[in-house]
């Protein structure tokens, strides 16, 4: 019985990758860099810092900084424009939160997170968030492995909403079920036990789920 949902936050509860996409996009050649439609798939899944440490390495790890600082200053006072819920999620997350303790897990910083979650107004919904300073290991990948060892959020009752192959794999290879957020209908990830593409069939599915 399913007693958990761990929602993923970039790419499951709002389009991000996006505005992220169109802002390094205007940052990095500053800095000498392409940065092209085909870069796009790279990023999802891994913060800012993790992205560029992995794809340029002929940057240094000050510039690397004042890029994540430039794209986070500017996507901070844009929320509007590159925070965007997915079409359904406040009212099924709210649906869901009067039957399943509801968490967030991302590699964005925490304090970061819950200041988009209070921009969606979605705060309330949930029991607990955690940030990079959980969710991120050593190599800068995501990782559900610390929140899979507390006996709180049990494996065989929780379920995770992911929409990368990082966190999909993350998620598997710490035993837990997964639900693939597939909101641009791509090829159904072989990793995922589940794929929906919007909330209304993930309400379905979860219903579904809980039943068994």
């Amino acid at each position: 019985m399913i007693k958990t949902i761990i929602f993923d936050f970039d790419g499951v509860i709002a389009n991000t990758d996006e505005g992220r996409y169109k802002l390094l996009k205007d940052i990095l050649p500053t800095y000498g860099l392409d940065f092209a439609i085909s870069d796009y798939n790279k990023m999802i899944g891994l913060s800012t810092k993790s992205f560029l440490k992995r794809n340029y390495s002929e940057l240094t790890e000050k510039e690397i900084n004042l890029i994540v600082s430039e794209r986070h200053k500017l996507y901070f006072e844009n929320l509007d424009r590159y925070c965007i819920p997915f079409n359904g999620m406040t009212d099924i997350v709210e649906k869901f939160s009067h039957y399943f303790q509801l968490i967030v897990a991302t590699t964005n910083a925490t304090e970061n997170v819950i200041k988009q979650m209070d921009f969606l107004n979605i705060s309330q919904y949930f029991n607990y968030v955690f940030g990079r300073e959980v969710m991120e290991n050593t190599f800068l990948l995501k990782d559900y492995q610390n929140l899979a060892s507390r006996p709180e959020f049990n494996v065989k009752e929780s379920i995770v909403i992911e929409d990368s192959e990082t966190g999909i794999l993350s998620a598997k290879k710490s035993g837990y079920a997964c639900i693939e957020f597939n909101s641009k209908e791509k090829t159904k990830n072989e990793n995922s036990d589940y794929c929906v593409n919007n909330y209304y069939d993930l309400y379905n599915l979860v219903l579904k789920l809980k039943l068994e």
